[in-house]
């Protein structure tokens, strides 16, 4: 399983973590041991990609997470879903699925509401955001607008065509990264790196972007 990428956020007053998490394959009990890994992170909702879950078999709720996965397109590529536990505090609604690879949802405490789109753009992939713009595209004006999950691009520095694309169009809508807002210390969003065969190798956190800083506490990156 990849790192994931996760987030203190003030929802209302009371705070919510949240993570975006690429499992590599969510089937054969895959999905369980992530869930379990996330509740002992205290993790309230995650984003999960590259499930590969097909044919409507997953389970619907383990750890105290409920469970809401699309049919990815194969079993060897693709897939998210949302798992999230029930709070007295705030609520997730309106969930939709518009592709194998995204979702989108509202988290609502009180009055507050907040628009997340959760997604997943497989390597070499050159629709998938096509289609994403479609479902941000009513969005646009939302400054409570969440976007996370696995982009499979470097945004602060896109090589080639399709990935300047994908930079340029999540940055019309005015999304920042907000790795690039907690880089250090305890709650930075500090990359994974260890030494292998003489040389330093790493993984870029998966992406969380939103309009506005001000309700994040902070950001880091986890095993």
């Amino acid at each position: 399983m990849e790192p994931a990428t996760t987030t203190d956020s003030d929802i209302g007053t009371v705070p919510i973590k949240i993570a975006t998490w690429d499992i590599w394959d969510g089937r054969n009990a895959r999905l369980e041991t992530a869930l379990r890994a996330l509740n002992k992170m205290g993790m309230d909702l995650a984003l999960l990609t590259e499930t590969k879950l097909t044919d409507g078999i997953y389970t619907r709720y383990s750890s105290g997470y409920n469970v809401i996965a699309p049919n990815a397109v194969s079993g060897r590529q693709g897939g998210v879903a949302l798992v999230y536990k029930d709070s007295p505090y705030w609520q997730v609604e309106s969930v939709e699925v518009h592709d194998p690879n995204i979702i989108s949802f509202e988290i609502v405490s009180g009055r507050r509401r907040y628009a997340l789109v959760g997604l997943y753009i497989p390597p070499e992939d050159s629709t998938t955001m096509m289609k994403a713009q479609q479902v941000l595209n009513p969005l646009e004006d939302r400054r409570d607008l969440i976007v996370m999950g696995d982009l499979n691009v470097n945004l602060s520095s896109p090589e080639g065509a399709r990935a300047t694309e994908i930079a340029l169009s999540l940055a019309s809508f005015g999304l920042l990264d907000l790795h690039q807002h907690f880089r250090s210390g305890r709650m930075g969003g500090t990359p994974w790196q260890q030494q292998r065969g003489g040389r330093v190798v790493g993984s870029r956190p998966d992406y969380i972007l939103s309009k506005d800083r001000k309700p994040f506490r902070g950001l880091w990156h986890s095993l």
